[in-house]
């Protein structure tokens, strides 16, 4: 029907994970992915994957102690009161992902980055829906002006529900992640790792268009010269 490529989600086990490789090579499509909650990140790159999202469960495998937190990740996996995956995996996150970046291994980082390089796994940091409390393009009054081009009932409802946001501010564990991103975004880049500009429009009260043209920036940000972004 057209498909270009099949991107593969961060609850799936591996066992689903890596039929869903197979099958999509047999194919001829290549495959996007989140690396999964059940899986190492390194683990993920020697799949057959072409490129990875949102930098996301890489600060995981960045740590000396990456197959004992795999392995609290796979009990909180089995035994969880979670509602719904998106709260299990949001609880994950909270529970690992800033005590990883805070413990870091360079030379382990080293080693992973130089895994993705090798086996030409692309990254896509979609910063600009990873930095949503930190950089909270939402109460920007030039970016909520954007709001005026999408549907009405959209533009109604994203102007309503960052009303309760606009007052908020960005704690220290979030400032900390914003600068591991781009941070790992230019060790990324510095290391060979093809880098891609996406964004995951319309998540985080993101106008599809403008907010690639934000994520090119960002990119620049980054460290990226505006010719590579």
């Amino acid at each position: 029907q057209g498909v270009d490529f099949i991107k593969a989600y961060e609850m799936l086990t591996p066992e689903t994970f890596n039929a869903i490789v197979k099958r999509a090579k047999h194919h001829g499509l290549p495959v996007t992915a989140h690396i999964p909650l059940s899986m190492r990140a390194g683990q993920a790159a020697k799949s057959g994957i072409a490129d990875m999202q949102h930098l996301r469960n890489l600060e995981t495998d960045c740590v000396l102690d990456g197959e004992q937190l795999l392995n609290e990740r796979l009990e909180m996996l089995k035994e969880n009161e979670a509602p719904n995956p998106a709260a299990l995996r949001s609880a994950i996150h909270r529970a690992q992902r800033i005590n990883a970046i805070r413990n870091e291994d360079d030379r382990r980082c080293r080693e992973l980055i130089a895994t993705l390089s090798t086996n030409n796994v692309s990254q896509t940091p979609t910063l600009i829906v990873s930095r949503f409390f930190s950089r909270a393009l939402f109460a920007d009054p030039q970016w909520r002006k954007s709001y005026d081009l999408l549907p009405l009932p959209t533009a109604n409802n994203w102007r309503e529900r960052t009303k309760g946001l606009l007052a908020r501010k960005v704690t220290a564990d979030e400032a900390l992640f914003d600068r591991w991103l781009l941070s790992m975004v230019r060790r990324l880049d510095d290391a060979n790792v093809p880098i891609m500009a996406g964004t995951d429009a319309p998540i985080g009260f993101l106008t599809p268009g403008l907010s690639l043209h934000e994520e090119l920036a960002m990119l620049v940000e980054a460290g990226l010269s505006p010719l590579e972004a």
